[in-house]
C-alpha cells in the first residue's frame, strides 16, 4: 500500500508468502518530497528530490529570418510568410549527467493594437535550427507590456534533451509574429529560457 498517489504498486500488492513487490514513481515537478509504501507490514520511505530551475538564460545573438517580414494575413504559428526571428547563444550550463525536466520561456512583450489578435509562437531546435519542436503561443498579446510564460518546468517540448544540445551551437529558438492584421507592430523586450533538471 502505498501513502501518496505519485507512488504505485504496479504488480504483487497482495499475497503470502515470498514474492516480489513493484513499483513506479512519478516524475516529481516540484518541491522535495517523500512517501511510503507498507509492504509486510513493513514501512519503506521514499524521497524525491525536487525539480532544480537555474536563472533566466538571455540570449547574445538574434537573426530575422523571413525577407517578407508578415506580408500576410495568415494567423498559423508555421507560416513562412509571417515575420520570424532566431535567438541563440543563450550559454546554458548543467551540470553534467542532469537529466532534463522542462523548459520554460519568457517574453517581455507588448503590441499597438490588439486587432488581429496578434501572439508570438515559439519553437526550439536542439540541432542549430534544422529541425523545430511543434510551436507553442503566446495568448494574445497585450497594449501594456506583460510577460507570457510559454512551457513549464516539467515540459520538455514533446522530445528528450540531452545536455549537449542546450550548447550555444546547437540550442536556438524560433518567435514568429502571428497575426490576422498585418499592420500590427508588437515589442519584445525580453527572450528568456529557463531550464529544470
Amino acid at each position: 500500500m502505498s501513502s501518496v498517489a505519485w507512488i504505485t504498486i504496479t504488480s504483487g500488492a497482495s499475497g503470502k508468502g515470498k514474492g516480489t513487490v513493484n513499483y513506479s514513481v512519478a516524475a516529481n515537478s516540484g518541491v522535495a518530497r517523500s512517501g511510503t509504501m507498507t509492504i509486510a507490514g513493513r514501512t519503506f520511505t521514499l524521497t524525491q528530490a525536487a525539480v532544480t530551475s537555474i536563472g533566466w538564460f538571455s540570449p547574445t545573438a538574434n537573426a530575422a529570418v523571413t525577407s517578407s517580414a508578415g506580408t500576410k494575413t495568415s494567423t498559423s504559428c508555421t507560416a513562412t510568410t509571417k515575420d520570424r526571428h532566431r535567438f541563440y547563444n543563450y550559454g546554458i550550463s548543467i551540470p553534467s549527467g542532469a537529466t532534463m525536466r522542462g523548459i520554460e520561456v519568457r517574453l517581455n512583450a507588448k503590441v499597438d493594437s490588439t486587432g488581429g489578435s496578434p501572439r508570438f509562437c515559439v519553437e526550439l531546435s536542439a540541432n542549430g535550427g534544422t529541425t523545430w519542436t511543434a510551436t507553442k503561443s503566446s495568448t494574445t498579446l497585450s497594449t501594456t507590456e506583460l510577460t507570457y510564460i510559454l512551457g513549464s518546468a516539467a515540459d520538455t517540448w514533446g522530445r528528450t534533451w540531452s545536455i549537449g544540445e542546450l550548447g550555444n551551437t546547437s540550442f536556438r529558438m524560433r518567435i514568429t509574429d502571428v497575426a490576422s492584421n498585418t499592420s500590427r507592430d508588437s515589442s519584445l523586450d525580453w527572450v528568456a529560457v529557463r531550464i529544470s533538471y
